[in-house]
């Protein structure tokens, strides 16, 4: 009855499956999760990949408002796509599977813990300095990833012991020291416009460990999970570390309910029977008319 296209992997493809579609006399579904024009923020390209950019983004805009149905990643992704076609929202879909066999541990040190892409303007040089203005004697900070930030974080380690940059490491390590670690964090600013058109898929995978999760709010973030996380919508070091040391404050029998809650959450209403069974529901109303 109808195809359906992930619409960032596949542009050069579309102009025939569209044809393909209006000539049977189907209807054609996209799923957006990023922006053709966001895509290339972060990589460093080839001399025939940056050739390929141009006939990529110049087919990616003429076709982007020909389609039945959108999937898109966030609201603000319909403001870009210009189309009154249906549209819906989905963040994404929880693997409720990747913690299964990994047990809650306790550690020695409470640990603050972020992975993720270690660019500044992720806001990892924010998390820093939020921890150093925060009284850490029983505290350590853990980094996970690589990014352009790197050696600024081995600075800020050689000075302060406490700060551990890991680098890349196996999966399977990030995801148990997840579960060891007494906070999650991500700290980007909303300022920034990317934030608009992502979700940080991080936090899906944090709030699933089990472990507390404190953000910064982001356009980008559906409200309902600002009642599993802590959150704010500072962004200086020093309005976030008073709201860090309140959270530190916290017992940690507190602190394991805030988690438990928020993996509840993912793992119920986030799973993939339930954002499939959206995404189905969706294209059937369309479908029917």
């Amino acid at each position: 009855e109808c195809a359906v296209l992930i619409y960032s992997l596949c542009p050069f493809a579309v102009p025939n499956i569209v044809k393909l579609c209006k000539r049977f006399h189907k209807k054609c579904f996209v799923i957006v999760p990023d922006l053709p024009t966001n895509m290339f923020m972060n990589h460093k390209l080839s001399l025939i990949k940056k050739a390929l950019v141009k006939p990529y983004l110049s087919i990616s805009f003429k076709y982007q408002s020909g389609f039945c149905g959108y999937i898109y990643l966030t609201e603000a992704m319909k403001d870009v796509i210009h189309t009154d076609a249906p549209y819906m929202v989905m963040e994404g879909i929880a693997d409720t599977t990747q913690f299964e066999d990994i047990p809650k541990q306790k550690q020695d040190k409470r640990a603050i813990m972020y992975a993720g892409r270690l660019h500044e303007k992720y806001g990892v040089k924010t998390i820093i300095e939020t921890y150093l203005k925060t009284p850490h004697d029983n505290l350590e900070l853990w980094l996970f990833g690589d990014g352009d930030f790197v050696e600024e974080i081995k600075s800020y380690a050689k000075e302060d012991s406490t700060i551990q940059y890991w680098g890349r490491v196996d999966r399977r390590i990030v995801l148990e020291c997840e579960r060891k670690a007494a906070l999650l964090v991500n700290f980007r600013d909303s300022a920034n416009e990317y934030t608009k058109y992502s979700f940080p898929s991080k936090i899906m995978e944090y709030m699933l460990s089990g472990t507390p999760v404190f953000i910064t709010e982001l356009p980008g973030i559906p409200e309902e999970y600002y009642s599993y996380v802590y959150h704010t919508n500072a962004f200086l070091p020093e309005e976030i570390s008073m709201i860090l040391k309140d959270i530190l404050s916290k017992s940690d029998d507190e602190l394991d309910s805030t988690g438990e809650n928020a993996r509840k959450f993912i793992a119920e209403q986030k799973n993939s029977y339930v954002q499939s069974g959206r995404v189905l529901e969706f294209m059937r109303r369309i479908l029917e008319e």
